[in-house]
């Protein structure tokens, strides 16, 4: 899948991080991952980077070379690290605003949580249920 990276605050490429599963994207949003690392410090490009959501019939994935900091040959940074979300849930009241506010709850970790402290407004006023992305 190819990252809108317009609107997603890319972290700095970290070369443990990667290697231990963390996903990682090039500079132009196209996820993918790493396959090999070099050990040999007198190679210049010492990453090979496959882009894992462009497929070509012909030549199969398409296939990038880094520097171990992750910067393409004009030093400008290639690789990047996608920050880490998680989904939250929360509950509100789509009918009634609280001091000119929407009337919601506080934000938990798992459904649950939130039916556990706000089951009651959920089943007998009428609240609605979503889930929040928030980056951790």
């Amino acid at each position: 899948m190819t990252i809108d990276n317009k609107n997603l605050k890319l972290l700095p490429f970290d070369i443990e991080k990667a290697l231990a599963g963390d996903p990682v994207v090039r500079y132009d949003g196209k996820e993918g991952k790493i396959v090999f690392v070099s050990d040999k410090e007198e190679c210049l490009f010492r990453i090979l980077f496959v882009v894992t959501d462009e497929k070509d019939d012909d030549v199969g994935y398409f296939a990038d070379w880094f520097r171990i900091n992750g910067n393409n040959e004009d030093d400008d940074p290639a690789l990047f690290m996608l920050p880490k979300t998680k989904t939250m849930w929360m509950a509100y009241d789509p009918n009634q605003e609280l001091h000119g506010c929407l009337a919601a709850s506080s934000l938990f970790p798992a459904e649950e949580k939130l039916l556990n402290s706000w089951g009651n407004e959920i089943k007998n006023k009428g609240w609605k249920i979503t889930t929040v992305e928030v980056e951790v």
